[in-house]
């Protein structure tokens, strides 16, 4: 079933070690209700998601050794959820099996905090409304990897994925996307792709940079639907300030450029060759202190 029909999904979460040897999760409980709301999706058994979360936190228990030490580093750790159904016709399965993959992996960038450039894909779509953009699965996936090899030949790092006549932004890669510019009327806003049209993960990084921006009050903040035009005529008027992708690996991906139709449209951190830019650098160090129990926080679940 799982091998012809590709009937599973999976999260993908970190355990985090801080200074006192204590081992955190974050914000567990929305990594349990994406993982829950996917199997809806693809017509996979219910499962509690109390009970997983507390099968997780044993397993960190009894693999916590594994949680490396250095900074920067952390566990990674993916639940799968599959169908067993054991015959060939394409129906509702009958069995499935939840099972969590870890993993210690290091700093994502291996060289320190960089910039990438990303190519507005024209050709290759993710995800289109009614399809299942906002599950977590792998049919999501393995059709990017193309995307991902022409945008290397064009120079970028990640494809930034498009849909319909008015080029609707949705993800970068595998990440969501933010854009900090000054919009038409003067005002200073971070825009991010809605949820409402499900071509996009309900990333909780994303959840996270939003919550956290608004907490600040100093810029709008708006989950809308992006579309291409008007981010690369603010490009060109320099009113587009930041972007950036968010995502469980990288946590936060700063971006200096998008390539569409064989031109590049900069932004500021291109000309300065800075790593990021203000608002994103902010970010990454607000939630990696969250992350890390460097500050104590809601969002940190510490496992006793």
């Amino acid at each position: 079933h799982v091998l012809l029909y590709a009937i599973e999904c999976y999260e993908g979460m970190k355990v985090y070690r801080d200074s006192s040897d204590k081992l955190r999760l974050f914000r567990p409980k929305l990594n349990m209700k994406r993982f829950h709301e996917s199997c809806e999706r693809l017509c996979l058994p219910a499962f509690s998601q109390e009970a997983l979360l507390r099968c997780i936190e044993d397993l960190v228990r009894l693999d916590g050794d594994w949680v490396p030490r250095q900074k920067g580093y952390s566990m990674y750790m993916r639940p799968v959820a599959f169908s067993t159904t054991p015959w060939l016709g394409l129906t509702q399965c009958s069995e499935a099996m939840i099972f969590v993959l870890l993993s210690p992996v290091g700093p994502y960038f291996k060289s320190g905090f960089q910039a990438i450039k990303l190519a507005v894909e024209e050709k290759h779509i993710r995800a289109w409304p009614g399809g299942v953009g906002a599950a977590k699965c792998g049919g999501n996936y393995a059709p990017t990897v193309l995307p991902q090899i022409e945008a290397a030949r064009a120079g970028c790092s990640q494809a930034l994925f498009c849909y319909g006549k008015d080029q609707i932004v949705t993800e970068a890669g595998t990440m969501n996307i933010f854009f900090l510019w000054v919009n038409e009327d003067g005002e200073e806003e971070l825009i991010t792709p809605w949820l409402d049209d499900g071509c996009i993960l309900p990333g909780i990084t994303r959840l996270s940079v939003i919550e956290l921006c608004k907490s600040w009050g100093e810029f709008k903040v708006t989950e809308q639907a992006v579309k291409l035009a008007p981010l690369l005529k603010a490009s060109e008027e320099g009113r587009l300030l930041e972007c950036f992708g968010t995502g469980t690996a990288a946590v936060i991906q700063p971006v200096k450029s998008l390539t569409y139709e064989g031109k590049e449209y900069t932004l500021p951190i291109a000309a300065t060759g800075e790593a990021s830019g203000p608002i994103a650098m902010r970010v990454m160090q607000q939630l990696g202190d969250i992350q890390n129990g460097e500050v104590e926080h809601e969002w940190s679940h510490v496992i006793d």
